[in-house]
């Protein structure tokens, strides 16, 4: 498992895209947060759920963009100080992989080399996403898709809502 959304193999895992859905079914699925959200119809979907949040530093406006729509989702977020570098070993991403996929249904990695998403993803038992509210990712430019009535940070709350509901349910 990989990184969330598109099709492409380069940003995303083959079994991962499969979770997270094309970038159409994510947009809608975000439109239909936005709709609940107006409504007032959301559901905690995600309640019971556990995301590793693995970052530093912790307080950044990506981090919290995250835990806010993982909270909204029901779900709840720990915070993972990094540990892992491009001159871990094998045995450290394994072991690192094991406990992370014992304690959280999901893990996030946050400003960490891709070389490092790549690997602890290739040994982990639950999706392992990357960076997926930085500006840069491609969840940024499908947000301006979701409607033009929204502010960018509610569209980027719905999109990054809308990829972990893909990939947790």
């Amino acid at each position: 498992m990989a990184l969330p959304i598109a099709p492409s193999a380069a940003l995303v895992g083959p079994a991962l895209a499969r979770m997270a859905g094309s970038q159409g079914s994510v947009l809608e699925r975000a439109r239909g947060l936005w709709q609940a959200s107006r409504s007032g119809t959301c559901t905690k979907a995600l309640k019971n759920k556990n995301i590793g949040l693995v970052c530093a530093p912790t307080d950044d406006q990506e981090a919290s963009l995250l835990r806010q729509a993982a909270g909204d989702l029901g779900a709840h977020v720990s915070d993972v100080r990094p540990s892992l570098s491009d001159e871990s070993s094998p045995a450290d991403f394994a072991a690192t992989a094991r406990m992370l996929s014992k304690l959280y249904d999901a893990v996030i990695l946050h400003g960490q080399p891709h070389s490092v998403v790549s690997r602890l993803a290739d040994a982990s038992a639950v999706p392992v996403l990357d960076s997926i509210a930085s500006p840069t990712h491609p969840t940024a430019v499908l947000a301006t898709e979701v409607d033009a009535s929204l502010s960018p940070a509610d569209a980027r709350r719905f999109v990054i809502e809308a990829v972990l509901l893909g990939v947790l349910m």
